[in-house]
């Protein structure tokens, strides 16, 4: 597994901060086409780790915009919680941080500023995904409105590659309290790649009876995660949870890079 920091990463001060800034956007892709050429010199085993691209929020437009600009290097991609139009997602985005936002991608009231947006965006090259794709989204996410995710899914060439689409309408924000379920984005994703969709349909129906066994096995446990938020604490067996899903990702991401 690799997490690149492309141009616009925080931890390396200002001036590397803002290289992808209003018109500069597209040079941050272009730092994982570079990731790109770079595997394609190393061993098999370190190929197959790349061969599907993932992120939530801006990295879920990062994996749009690979997906439409590198569809042919990938075997497919994730996007959860993307932005998918620049122009769109500034317009319905909340008002509360519309304006910080204008700041980093370009203010889409300028004609010019709109139309490079607009060229850029994944929503207007849908067409040229031409490798699996799954989106997730949360129906109630006031940074990223759900109709990111609709439009794209939408916009898909129709004869082209399966898109998978997961709208948790009870979820908002980063689809947090999604995470604390076997049934959540996570576990979705790696039957993703194991093109499981006979699982997924499965999974689904039992994520209520789940999710609630999973709350009392939690309240058992660990009284003080739901009887004082002063001292809250994740359960004492979350570490090996986060273990064995680990593992599970890997299992999938290479049984989807042998597949595809």
């Amino acid at each position: 597994m690799i997490q690149p920091n492309v141009r616009g990463s925080t931890g390396y001060g200002k001036t590397f901060l803002a290289l992808d800034n209003g018109m500069k956007r597209e040079d941050s892709v272009k730092d994982i086409g570079a990731l790109l050429d770079w595997i394609a010199t190393q061993p098999r085993p370190r190929r197959r780790a790349a061969s599907l691209v993932a992120g939530g929020s801006y990295g879920g437009y990062m994996s749009l915009a690979v997906a439409t600009t590198y569809a042919d290097r990938i075997a497919g991609a994730i996007d959860v919680v993307g932005i998918s139009n620049f122009v769109t997602f500034l317009e319905n985005t909340e008002s509360y941080r519309r304006d910080l936002r204008r700041v980093e991608y370009g203010d889409e009231r300028d004609p010019a500023m709109r139309a490079f947006l607009t060229r850029i965006s994944p929503l207007t090259h849908a067409a040229k995904i031409t490798k699996p794709l799954f989106v997730v989204q949360g129906r109630n996410d006031p940074r990223v409105p759900y109709t990111e995710a609709e439009q794209i899914v939408a916009r898909r060439a129709p004869d082209g590659a399966p898109v998978w689409y997961l709208l948790r309408r009870e979820r908002g924000p980063r689809l947090r309290a999604a995470r604390r379920t076997p049934t959540s984005s996570s576990t979705r994703s790696i039957m993703f790649m194991r093109r499981d969709a006979a699982a997924l349909a499965s999974v689904a129906s039992k994520r209520r009876s789940i999710a609630a066994g999973l709350e009392r096995q939690s309240a058992a446990r660990c009284p003080r995660l739901v009887q004082n938020d002063s001292e809250t604490h994740e359960p004492p067996f979350r570490s090996a949870k986060n273990y064995r899903s680990r593992m599970h990702m890997r299992q999938g991401l290479s049984a989807f890079a042998n597949k595809y």
